[in-house]
């Protein structure tokens, strides 16, 4: 009933608001001059709108919000994104959430649930997904099922991360970090007119810190990591109708990350122990400190790089899009997963995938249609090969586990959205994809040693596979649009998105080797509101929503550690987000990113022991509530210098993470404070900037894993603890 109250609310503020904007007064347009909110435009329906008038729940980042919380990753972005969550077990497994829906697809086969996107390129495996980002512009998060123009496995929503395009002007920047834990980077860009209907843009990035936990026996600093990444882009524009933009980009990363603390308690950092005897004997943790650990070794690698070319081309009557990208990437991993002073068990695995795809799209955006509309198709090759060998107390039982796996996928997406204006104030859109995937996939699997059934069924006989299959579905939207007064639009929508199928990454016999999983649905009717108020000093967007999650991906752990995966059943999940952007004084600006959900399993049939049990508990990933609160301020000096203040919480309730039938596999509530001041010289030439993150030093998990194998230890990875740093910046 909680959430119908809400909603209820939702309508009554737009129609309230509707009539308050109606009845203004002299004195309101007065205050007009005393400052304003930005006009943002945006892309989420792929073509340029102003946010307001999106009917779309997306919030947008733009290039000040990027640089005030240090956006830089996938998992940052989710920070300041209503319902959404993340899980970081290591930078390879990395779990992305949008409004409950998790993104899942780790393994070689299987995909994410949230769609990532640099500059209109789809990024579709997991491993690359929350690689470092930079020089960007503008960030969008579409929240819900994306089924149109999007569409490819957007069941969750869409991360869209969109980069400084090169321009004529010339000019530069350079910016220097420095911070504790031996932090220092460097990134900087040049830009300008190469020759006549030439511009080209170079940037790169260079940071390396000290790791966060120390070896409890040693001293030594683990997760140590250093990274680089550069950016080449030549834009040709002959004309106002043509512009093709060249794009290439690289990037290296290694991080010395371990799994860092074992609790015998979910989520709290306690000492443990190990049974055992002889070279396993009893070990007990020598500090219940979550950032000192006792870790053998530890070892993260990802290389990518690629290259695009985009086309756009105005006609009379319509408009044409192509992108055609390219994108390489591998990584290698060494992880101690009991991260005791013996190679107790040792995980090493590569990840190595190459996708291709094209994208053309045509529209009459702009060309002052009563009915506007766009045609698009979307291809995607891909090949991903996944190696892993686990070695299990190999100094005494011998015991390796070898996994090769490669999947070939081949996709096709055609899509089309029309939106028709009844009236100037009321808009009807209707749009629809079908998608197909193929998948090819070869699998082989064996252990040897005392513990190889652990791993596979008959250690004496490979799991060999070669299966293949294909998945396909009609997904849609309908939204009804109106727009109340200039300032205020209230919408209501049904749309789905669909995620295809895949096969199990670490099957422990030939049947399962050869079940595929089936596709994953989504489907949520919204409402939402977007208003303008107190004469644009107000911003206010609200939006209710109503998911229902069927044949969800639910991946469950092997006595081994390992994990498959099935569909296991139905959920609902609905909820309340409020965005709220407020000018107090014409220097101070609040900001509110806030949700409320209510979720849980309706139908469950695979994966435990007791699936009627799990019916009525919460949806594992999906947080009770989310808030991101900011509050800023600009003292401008009378040379026309400005000293910037800021300050913020992030913070988000209990999360479900590993065992949805223990109500102890819970990440508990947490939250974190943020704060910084800068200088900003009058030329904006130049700028100095100190900032401290986590303040509170509050310790929290982003992830932990279940026991592994028969032993009792649960490896936990805890988000980032005080930080604080020193920023220069320098424009030329």
């Amino acid at each position: 009933m909680k959430k119908s109250y809400l909603t209820s609310a939702i309508l009554l503020a737009v129609f309230s608001s509707a009539h308050a904007e109606e009845v203004t007064t002299d004195s309101d347009s007065a205050a007009n001059s005393k400052g304003t909110l930005e006009t943002i435009t945006v892309t989420a329906r792929k073509v340029v709108e102003n946010l307001q008038e999106v009917p779309v729940a997306v919030n947008t980042m733009t290039s000040g919000d990027i640089r005030a919380n240090n956006l830089a990753t996938s998992q940052d972005v989710l920070g300041f994104t209503p319902g959404a969550e993340f899980t970081a077990a290591t930078p390879e497994n990395s779990g992305l959430s949008i409004r409950g829906v998790d993104s899942g697809g780790g393994g070689a086969s299987s995909d994410t649930g949230v769609l990532v996107m640099e500059d209109g390129e789809v990024i579709s495996r997991s491993f690359m997904q929350n690689n470092k980002t930079f020089d960007i512009g503008r960030i969008e998060v579409l929240r819900g099922p994306q089924g149109t123009t999007y569409g490819r496995n957007a069941t969750a929503g869409v991360i869209h991360f969109i980069g400084n395009r090169p321009s004529d002007y010339n000019e530069g920047k350079i910016t220097l970090n420095i911070g504790n834990y031996n932090l220092k980077s460097i990134e900087g860009f040049i830009n300008g007119e190469i020759t006549d209907g030439f511009s080209g843009r170079l940037s790169g990035i260079y940071e390396s810190r000290d790791g966060y936990y120390e070896d409890a026996n040693t001293g030594n600093s683990l997760d140590n990591e250093e990274s680089y990444a550069v950016k080449a882009q030549v834009l040709y524009e002959p004309s106002d109708t043509l512009s093709v933009l060249f794009k290439t980009h690289a990037s290296d990363l290694h991080n010395e990350h371990p799994l860092a603390r074992k609790n015998a308690k979910y989520d709290e950092p306690m000492v443990t122990s190990i049974p055992g005897v002889g070279p396993i004997s009893a070990y007990m943790e020598v500090s219940d400190d979550p950032w000192k650990v006792v870790n053998s070794e530890a070892d993260y690698k990802l290389k990518i790089w690629g290259a695009s070319v985009e086309i756009q081309k105005q006609y009379e009557t319509f408009n044409l899009y192509s992108l055609t990208s390219f994108r390489d990437g591998e990584n290698s991993a060494r992880v101690d997963l009991f991260g005791t002073p013996d190679d107790l068990v040792i995980e090493n695995s590569e990840n190595d995938a190459q996708t291709i795809s094209q994208e053309l799209r045509i529209d009459n955006a702009g060309k002052g249609e009563a009915l506007e509309w766009q045609l698009g198709l979307f291809y995607l090759n891909e090949k991903h090969t996944r190696n892993e060998v686990k070695e299990a107390l190999p100094a005494v039982t011998f015991t390796y586990q070898t996994i090769a796996a490669t999947n070939k996928t081949n996709s096709v997406g055609v899509f089309s959205e029309l939106t028709y204006d009844f009236t100037e104030q009321t808009k009807l859109l209707v749009g629809a994809r079908y998608s197909y995937d193929k998948k090819e996939y070869d699998f082989y699997h064996t252990a040897s040693g005392l513990l190889g059934f652990v791993f596979v069924d008959n250690p004496l006989q490979p799991v060999i596979s070669t299966p293949e299959d294909s998945w396909s579905a009609i997904s849609g939207k309908v939204s009804l649009t109106h727009q109340f007064t200039d300032n205020i639009m209230g919408y209501a929508s049904w749309g789905s998105g669909f995620k295809s199928g895949g096969f199990n990454d670490e099957a422990s016999n030939n049947e399962l080797a050869n079940k595929s999983f089936d596709e994953e649905t989504v489907e949520t009717i919204e409402i939402g509101a977007k208003m303008d108020l107190l004469k644009d000093r107000l911003r206010l967007n609200l939006t209710a929503f109503d998911s229902t999650y069927d044949d969800i991906h639910g991946d469950f752990y092997l006595p081994s550690g390992g994990n498959i995966t099935s569909n296991v059943g139905e959920a609902s999940i609905k909820g309340v987000e409020v965005e709220i952007l407020a000018l107090l004084t014409e220097d101070i600006q609040l900001q509110a990113v806030l949700s409320d959900y209510d979720h849980e399993y309706t139908n469950y049939s695979a994966g435990v022991d007791n699936p009627e049990n799990v019916i009525g508990n919460p949806v594992q990933g999906a947080p009770d509530w989310t808030a991101t609160i900011a509050l800023s301020h600009d003292l401008w000096l009378e040379s026309g210098a400005v000293i910037r203040s800021r300050v913020d919480y992030r913070g988000r309730g209990d999360v479900t993470q590993v065992f949805i039938d223990d109500p102890d596999s819970v990440r508990r509530t947490t939250g974190s404070y943020n704060a910084q001041i800068g200088y900003l010289s009058e030329d904006e030439k130049w700028g100095i900037t100190l900032w401290g993150r986590n303040l509170t030093n509050e310790v929290a998990s982003t992830a932990f894993s279940p026991e592994v194998a028969f032993f009792s230890q649960n490896a936990t990875t805890y988000k980032a603890p005080r930080t604080f740093g020193i920023t220069l910046d320098y424009s030329f």
